[in-house]
């Protein structure tokens, strides 16, 4: 159209009114898209400012991790390994993992499903999560293993993480929350056994052997003597030994003429003396003996003596509020009351004496608040326990406890450290894991929205605000340029102006 009325304008003199109506039109469209290109320009400004100072996540620690809120550097992590804060020091010893050797680690992004899906993470709680099983280091307590894809809520998450290798073997620990992570099971260094015979040497070492030894039947000769032979009967005196004669009793061929046991034998091993202290019968099966593999308190036990195996636990949770036995089969809601039952059965053919009932209930404490302990304490790790009791043979002990889902359910997010923590699920393993959902709360629908959100990236975005500043500078240069040429052509026409 402007070039159309230009054209047009030495031939129609009258046409520089509607040329001066399109003059004034274009100079209002460039005072608005000279505040467009200010408005995007200041936008492109917060973006960038935004981009050198990404936020932090407002909840950065959690009690599952090693480190609460995580390490920010090499130097960080080393600080607190030669601090030992919260026994770091002593967990990363256990592995072989010295702190020259964090602060020198470099930094990686790592995927939860890289090395196969082989990696595993420990941390302080249990959660029933895939592979988790109990770690139990000296001086640090017990703490818990499981894969790091356990966590994820989609194909799999990335951890920015510090690269350390001992002796060959590759470490990783996590910024967000300092956990050490492996491939595989960590297995801890075996340390070497000095040698009791000389300090300089290591048992194993082929130099560690004992010095010559005396005879144990005759100090007076060397056990490299011919005659240091011990009797077959009785080993405390030499073969040569006139009294190194075999019991004429042929039940007894072990023994010699002079001693208690030539006319006794065992009554459950005749190969063996009557009072010797192996011939004592088991306590759980007085027709074989107490050596007996089969002397066991139950199938699951490894030695007579094991009867922590023969303790099966299970826990239960009934909601009160809702009137539900089973309450993991529908949502809790606020105010609910929970009554938690623990059960220790003793399967074994003894009484196991000073059992203690012991739970962690860290992750039941992000929604709910202890109602009755019914005789048992908490201490400040979110553990609750109850004093010894004795539990028999074949019976089985109880323990409950009640809680109260607060009032208000928090909208906190789910950690970023520990996935597990404030995500709306009440779970406490003692063990079975019992989970128990509650209602989702607008800033928990909102975090979940987000995180389904395109993951575009600082660079994306920069390149599309930049891309949008420079169409908008297009436009307002356009528009000023075709009303500098309108006044340049009322002028011309009119000979001084509008």
């Amino acid at each position: 159209m402007f070039e159309k009325l230009l054209a047009a304008l030495p031939y129609n003199p009258s046409l520089v009114q509607q040329l001066s109506f399109y003059g004034r039109r274009l100079r209002r469209e460039q005072a608005v898209r000279r505040a467009g290109v200010v408005v995007l320009l200041l936008a492109f400004f917060v973006q960038f400012f935004a981009v050198m100072s990404p936020p932090q996540s407002s909840l950065a620690q959690s009690p599952n991790d090693l480190i609460n809120g995580g390490i920010t550097s090499a130097a960080d992590a080393a600080n607190h390994c030669r601090a030992n804060t919260t026994n770091y020091g002593t967990i990363l010893a256990n592995y072989g993992i010295s702190c020259d050797a964090l602060a020198a680690a470099g930094t990686v992004t790592l995927k939860s499903t890289d090395y196969n899906k082989q990696l595993f993470s420990m941390g302080h709680n249990p959660y029933g999560k895939a592979g988790e099983q109990p770690v139990t280091i000296d001086g640090a307590g017990t703490l818990y293993v499981r894969y790091l894809w356990a966590w994820d809520s989609h194909a799999y998450s990335s951890y920015k993480a510090l690269s350390v290798v001992v002796n060959g073997t590759q470490y990783f620990i996590l910024y967000n929350c300092g956990n050490l992570t492996s491939i595989g099971v960590p297995k801890p260094v075996v340390k070497p056994v000095p040698c009791p015979y000389n300090a300089a040497y290591v048992v194993g070492d082929a130099r560690c052997v004992p010095p010559p030894a005396p005879c144990p039947q005759d100090h007076s000769i060397t056990v490299d003597n011919a005659a240091c032979k011990a009797c077959p009967q009785d080993t405390s005196i030499l073969k040569s030994n006139k009294l190194c004669q075999p019991c004429l009793n042929p039940r007894y061929p072990n023994v010699t003429q002079t001693s208690p046991a030539c006319k006794e034998v065992c009554p459950l091993d005749h190969s063996i003396d009557k009072d010797s202290a192996d011939c004592a019968p088991c306590k759980y099966n007085p027709g074989i003996l107490g050596s007996n593999s089969e002397c066991k308190a139950c199938d699951k036990s490894a030695t007579a003596s094991d009867l922590s195996a023969c303790i099966n636990v299970a826990k239960s949770a009934s909601n009160k509020t809702q009137g539900l036995e089973d309450a993991t089969t529908k949502k809790a809601a606020a105010k609910d009351e929970i009554v938690y039952t623990l059960k220790a059965t003793n399967s074994s053919k003894a009484d196991y004496k000073d059992y203690i009932f012991r739970e962690n209930i860290s992750d039941v404490l992000d929604y709910a608040n202890i109602e009755d302990l019914n005789g048992g304490t908490k201490s400040d790790d979110n553990i609750i326990s109850w004093p010894a009791v004795t539990i028999k043979a074949g019976e089985t002990a109880t323990q409950t406890f009640t809680v109260k889902v607060m009032d208000v359910i928090p909208g906190t997010p789910r950690s970023t450290s520990d996935p597990g923590h404030f995500d709306l699920v009440m779970s406490n393993t003692y063990g079975n894991t019992v989970n128990i959902e509650l209602p989702s709360t607008p800033p928990q629908a909102v975090a979940a929205v987000a995180a389904e959100m395109p993951h575009t990236g600082p660079g994306s975005s920069m390149f599309v605000a930049g891309i949008i500043v420079m169409l908008a500078s297009f436009f307002f240069a356009r528009t000023r340029l075709l009303a500098n040429e309108t006044k340049l052509a009322i002028q011309e026409d009119t000979n001084g102006g509008l």
